[in-house]
């Protein structure tokens, strides 16, 4: 299955699109602690996050196509442009010499959910056409990897004056098992973009093409095994129509797929082994075969994954990667584990996935997704090449995801800030809060000055284990002779003890 792409590959063009400052007019001066020049980003339009271009599609308008939901002439050679990383689609204006011109936002859509909620989704794009019939096809990937995601989606976007379809969202429970099944249908989340416009719903749960109900939320009992797509449409007061789909799987049990250990959000090294353990059951399918049990250890980037170490079983020792550390970007381990079950009464497999993402023990907080009031600037000092900076009273930083401090025993911080003159004396105080900035205090440090933004110290109190997995609060306080704001600079923080990893 592997190495089966083209063997002349195309000649590498120049770039037109950047994300960062163009190769011959660099400017590091920028990046540096303390700025001594700002210098212009040449595409600011792109954002900021993590790096994911995914997909570019140009339109071109067809004025004798006669429809009533193709994008209009104004978007004729405009180029939509997919950022899987940052959850947006842009839209690339050319002029008469092909050059880039202008970046403006289109569809205001991002990824689901979102406070406050985006009107349109893309949720991580993958890739994107322009039809004939001159609407505009997504396809999205969806939050997670190695996984099935629910919100994963083929997207039609169209283009329609005068007042907006409805939204329509379906919800199941559950979605397969034995006849006879019922199944809980929900239209939650359902709605009409226009002010003042009502809504109804049609659901038709065998995919006959008939209407069965016209509840909200209905239920309705299958019988007979067999694939059924259930649909629910919403129509609103105008006239227009939305559609939602899902499959119910009637004579056939989804397996369920735990993965024991290692815990959610346990700590390890880089190069570290993992030891797991997998449970599989599955009604139809009685004792398990533990050599159909995939187990796969991922490495977490951001929002996406590269598989690495692939087993079978239902238990294990997973290698990691020591050269792992060096990857840019906000990087976790995560433990894969899926299982896909022999069908039953003449119905399809089905497959189940379960994962457990485990923390590297140094986190590099300016890839934090979730803060308040800190800012993200290049450090000389050693690891990271950025930190997080403008830290006053009440500002908070969170660790990505969530944490088990099982088998830990303390925390380095690694900080700057103040003068020659108060280095050594006291500086700032980072308290560590469970699951709110508010939350249940762990633990805290007193950091001390030292002679500048570009000078760092390494600061190290214990830590106690709470107990269960939690969200961890950085949270940066005053202390007695110290700053009453602008405290200074944190690096990063690494989480010292054995954790859940074994040293090979």
């Amino acid at each position: 299955r592997h190495n089966t792409g083209l063997t002349d590959l195309p000649k590498v063009e120049k770039s037109e699109l950047w994300y960062s400052f163009q190769a011959p007019t660099p400017c590091p001066e920028s990046y540096l602690s303390t700025p001594t020049q700002t210098c212009p980003v040449l595409f600011p339009e792109l954002g900021t996050g993590g790096v994911g271009p995914h997909g570019a599609a140009k339109y071109d308008y067809d004025p004798e196509l006669r429809s009533e939901t193709k994008f209009p002439a104004y978007y004729d050679g405009a180029i939509f442009f997919g950022e899987f990383t940052r959850d947006t689609l842009k839209e690339i204006r050319l002029d008469d010499q092909g050059d880039i011109l202008k970046i403006n936002n289109v569809l205001n859509c991002g990824q689901a959910p979102t406070t406050p909620a985006k009107p349109f989704l893309c949720d991580n794009p993958m890739d994107m056409r322009w039809g004939k019939d001159g609407n505009f096809y997504l396809l999205t990937y969806g939050d997670g990897f190695f996984n099935i995601n629910p919100d994963a989606a083929m997207l039609k976007f169209s283009y329609v004056k005068g007042l907006r379809a409805p939204i329509a969202v379906l919800n199941a429970t559950p979605t397969n098992g034995r006849a006879p099944l019922t199944v809980a249908f929900s239209s939650e989340g359902s709605k009409d973009p226009d002010p003042g416009d009502s809504i109804k719903f049609a659901w038709d749960f065998d995919g006959n093409g008939t209407t069965d109900s016209i509840d909200p939320n209905p239920s309705f009992t299958y019988t007979t095994n067999g694939v059924y797509t259930a649909r629910l449409t919403v129509t609103d007061s105008s006239g227009k129509t939305a559609s939602a789909n899902t499959t119910i799987t009637v004579g056939n049990t989804a397996p369920t797929v735990t993965v024991n250990t290692p815990l959610e959000g346990g700590f390890f090294n880089w190069g570290d082994d993992i030891p797991w353990t997998v449970t599989v059951t599955d009604p139809e399918d009685g004792p398990i075969d533990c050599s159909k049990v995939e187990v796969t250890f991922v490495l977490g980037h951001d929002s996406h994954g590269h598989g690495e170490a692939n087993q079978f079983g239902c238990s294990g020792v997973l290698p990691t990667d020591a050269d792992d550390a060096s990857h840019g970007g906000y990087i976790y381990g995560v433990v894969s584990a899926s299982y896909t079950d022999k069908g039953a009464n003449g119905q399809p497999a089905l497959t189940t996935v379960d994962q457990q993402i485990i923390q590297a023990k140094r986190q590099e907080v300016e890839f934090a997704t979730d803060e308040s009031g800190t800012t993200v600037a290049t450090t000389a000092d050693t690891g990271g090449g950025q930190q997080r900076g403008s830290l006053d009273p009440g500002d908070w930083i969170a660790i990505n995801n969530t944490v088990n401090l099982t088998n830990m025993q303390s925390v380095m911080l690694r900080t700057s800030g103040g003068s020659a003159a108060t280095a050594g004396q006291p500086r700032f105080g980072v308290q560590f809060r469970l699951d709110s900035p508010t939350g249940p205090l762990l633990t805290t440090a007193t950091v001390n000055a030292t002679s500048g933004n570009n000078a760092f110290t390494s600061t190290t109190v214990p830590i106690t284990d709470p107990g269960g997995t939690h969200k961890l609060y950085l949270v940066f306080t005053t202390v007695p002779g110290g700053p009453t704001s602008g405290f200074g600079n944190l690096n990063w923080v690494e989480f010292t003890g054995q954790g859940i990893g074994v040293t090979p």
